[in-house]
Order: C-alpha cells, then structure tokens, then sequence
C-alpha cells in the first residue's frame, strides 16, 4: 500500500472509511468502536519511504481519525455519494465541530407503523410468543409509534432473548432505529422475564449474545415473521 498523499489521498481514505462503514456497522452490525480501530489500524503503514509521503501519510490519517471521532457525521454521509462535493463538506464539518463528541440515541424507535403492520406486529408478538401478555395492535403502536417513558412496564416479556433476538431483526432489516435497545431502557415500557423490572439495555444486549451463541428453533420462527412485517411495509407504502 502506497501513501494516502494530498487532497487525493485524503478523499481516497475517506472514500474507503465510509465504504468500511457501510459494510462493517451498517450491514453486519459490528460496534462503531471496533471499526473505528480497524479501519486505523489497517491504514497506519505504507511502502513509501520518503519523508514527504510519510508526513503527509500520517497527517491525513489523523484528519479521517478525527472525523470518525463523530459517528453522527459519519453515519449521515456515508448515505450519501460518495463524491468530492460530499467529502469536502463531511470534512469540513468534522473539522470545525468542537466540544466531546456525542453518539445520537434517540429515545424512540424512529419508526411510524401503519395499522395492518401493527396488527401484523400483534400477530407476531402473540404467536412466538414475545411477551407474557396477548397484545393488540394498539398495545403495538403505544410501544413502537409513540413509544412514551412510563413510571412502570406495561408490558413484560416472556422471554428475554426471544425479545432481544426480535428487535435485533427488526434492526437488522431497517425497520426500527439501530439504538433500539436505548429506546427500550429509556421508554420503561418493558419489564424482564426474570423480575418484571424495567429492561436495560445491557439486559437486552445480554440476552441477545445468549440466543445468538446457540442453536434455536425459535429465531427461525422470528425470521419469518420479521421478514412478513418488513413486506408488508413495502406492500402499504
């Protein structure tokens, strides 16, 4: 690998970290903080040897460093063309943003489901089972459409992991917010099935390595239902 010199190189490297974000975070849902260290990490050494292309090197490696400080920057432009319009903005606002930087998680599912997907949604949700309680579509529009902060769970999951493992699928195919498990610690609006208390996020991001690491019949059953309701949001759109 030759040196990243210039402006040329600064937009080939940012070119390559938005597409290593596209892939790594956006497709198979690796943390940010990984990535970050990755794609550094695979770019600090080169073949050129002259002192010019070094210094060069190692300049622009830290302006894309700085930039991947703002996973919100990165998140909103690696959407976008990757052209050289695109690239001189990212980087011009990655270069005057000041102050510690933040990770957006909203406190809702961004998400806004019709009535025959929420009714879908209940059916899932009543046939897998995903909560302790028969819900209705109602029941489903309160938790992801409006999704309030409530003084305690309204809801309360039969099993945690058959929750974590829906939610990371609805994650997975763009239907709800990737902070979804925030969303879910900040709502209230669930109790665990171990205690009935509100779920964290680190519960649900507990439960979901479990179910992950093993073998169960049960998230082919959600796969199926999860890939009905991303259809039918296509079929209503």
């Amino acid at each position: 690998m030759t040196a990243y010199t210039g402006v040329e190189g600064l937009f080939k490297l940012w070119q390559e970290a938005m597409g290593m974000y596209r892939t790594a975070v956006g497709e198979h849902r690796f943390s940010y903080q990984p990535f970050t260290e990755d794609f550094i990490n695979s770019h600090t050494y080169h073949e050129s040897q002259d002192a010019a292309s070094r210094n060069d090197h190692a300049v622009n490696l830290g302006r894309i460093a700085r930039l991947l400080r703002y996973e919100e920057i990165v998140r909103r432009y690696s959407g976008q063309p990757l052209t050289k319009d695109n690239f001189y903005a990212c980087m011009r606002q990655a270069m005057v943003t000041r102050g510690k930087p933040s990770i957006e998680r909203p406190a809702s599912f961004q998400c806004h489901f019709n009535e025959p997907t929420l009714k879908l949604i209940a059916d899932a949700a009543n046939s897998i089972p995903l909560f302790k309680e028969q819900v209705t579509p109602e029941d489903m529009n309160l938790l992801f459409n409006e999704c309030p902060p409530v003084p305690s769970p309204i809801l309360n999951a039969s099993v945690n992991q058959f929750l974590a493992y829906f939610l990371f699928r609805m994650d997975n195919y763009g239907l709800i917010g990737r902070y979804y498990q925030h969303t879910v610690e900040k709502s209230g609006l669930i109790g665990s099935s171990a205690n009935g208390k509100p779920l964290s996020a680190h519960a649900l991001s507990h439960a979901l390595e479990k179910i992950n690491s093993a073998s169960n019949p049960i998230k082919d059953k959600i796969e199926s239902w999860v890939k009905n309701i991303k259809l039918s949001t296509i079929a209503t759109q």
